[in-house]
């Protein structure tokens, strides 16, 4: 092998393992996994990258686990002959009922409870494996439990134990979606994590999450969630109906469109004509709705939807109530414009430069040279960023 070209090289090598790249390779635009939670898509871009690995974490009562369900729900939808397996390594991570509410299949969702963090490593290699593997959930990566800690005393301290565990998940992960990717398929893996305070440490951030530091390296997507119950007093004295949850993309390796975005009301019980698990986004969609043209008042001062006319915006909520398949059709045209613009800002898109026959850039056109008004959100969204 030695004096030949890399090309003779690299043609050798996807001979003998497979696909391996090549000269030039880029990946594809990944599918996105909705949450169904649209401050969080328009965010994220689409929602969950698709064959990824992703990790969830915040305090307790946060929705890790809820936007986890949502997240299988959401594939069952998109690719109904994938399984999902969840692996509840917390006593109460799973709740059938409260997944159904979710939207959860449950009959195409295997719960798994690991005795020990070893035989779960295996179990999720083994599962990413099989060709009808889509979303491998993982609540919590925290209480992952050694066999060192199981088979010895309390007394005894194994000092690096759960992040040598983590670690090595994570390499099994990452070289099982490798090898799933090359068969055609894409298994997402979703870790859920717990906060830890770093011990002794000094500043305004003593915050830290379980199980070392390889899983901040090896993830696509870090999502910060944050939480504050709102109660109601006609329903429940100290249980909250809801839920108002802001959220920080802490790392990303592929196009978003913010890195945070509007708080979201979800609701823990049915609530104001509002499942389980949904968010209240009405005014949001309709402000983007605005702004894109897609919503507007003609002179006589009569709501208009796609140039049809309504009634009223309770008109168009019933519609969207009534029709899920167009609020889903809207909300992605409004995630997909919002992406666009986003990667043009960050110069990954051109705009208005047009292609003349022998290949050279020709002017913009005149419509494209207008300077276009920036709305009031987008000013304040700017104005967040820089502080």
């Amino acid at each position: 092998m030695a004096g030949e070209s890399f090309d003779t090289l690299v043609k050798g090598f996807t001979k003998e393992f497979g696909q391996i790249g090549g000269k030039g390779y880029d990946y594809p635009e990944v599918p996105r996994i909705p949450t169904g939670w649209f401050p969080l898509d328009l965010a994220m871009g689409g929602g969950f990258p698709l064959g990824k690995i992703a990790e969830v974490y915040a305090a307790e009562g946060s929705l890790k686990t809820t936007l986890a369900l949502k997240l299988i729900a959401s594939h069952q939808k998109l690719y109904p002959k994938k399984k999902c397996a969840f692996f509840a390594i917390e006593d109460a991570a799973w709740d059938k009922k409260r997944a159904e509410k979710l939207g959860v299949d449950v009959e195409n969702t295997y719960v798994i409870e690991a005795d020990y963090g070893e035989s779960a490593i295996d179990m999720v290699e083994d599962l990413l494996g099989s060709p009808e593997c889509g979303v491998v959930v993982f609540d919590s990566l925290a209480a992952l439990l050694t066999t060192r800690e199981l088979s010895k005393s309390a007394e005894t301290r194994d000092v690096g134990g759960p992040a040598f565990l983590v670690t090595q998940l994570m390499r099994k992960v990452v070289g099982g979606i490798i090898r799933a990717r090359k068969l055609g398929n894409h298994p997402t893996f979703i870790g859920v994590n717990q906060l830890r305070s770093k011990i002794g440490a000094y500043g305004p951030n003593p915050e830290d999450t379980a199980g070392g530091r390889a899983l901040k390296y090896m993830c696509s997507t870090r999502l910060r969630l944050y939480a504050k119950d709102e109660k109601d007093p006609k329903y429940h004295k100290f249980l909250p109906v809801r839920k108002l949850v802001n959220f920080g993309i802490k790392k990303h390796k592929f196009p978003i469109v913010m890195s945070s975005g509007s708080d979201m009301k979800v609701c823990m019980i049915p609530y104001k004509g509002l499942k389980v698990g949904e968010c209240d986004d009405f005014k949001l969609v309709c402000q983007y709705m605005m702004e894109h043209d897609l919503l507007k008042k003609n002179e006589k001062g009569v709501w208009l939807f796609d140039d049809a006319p309504l009634g009223s915006l309770k008109d168009l909520k019933t519609m969207f109530d009534e029709d899920e398949e167009l609020a889903r059709q809207v909300k992605t045209a409004i995630i997909d414009t919002e992406k666009s613009k986003a990667n043009r800002e960050e110069g990954f898109e051109s705009e208005g430069t047009n292609k003349d026959d022998d290949g050279e850039d020709s002017p913009p056109d005149e419509d494209t040279k207008k300077p276009k008004k920036k709305s009031k959100k987008s000013d304040d969204d700017e104005s967040e960023e820089e502080g």
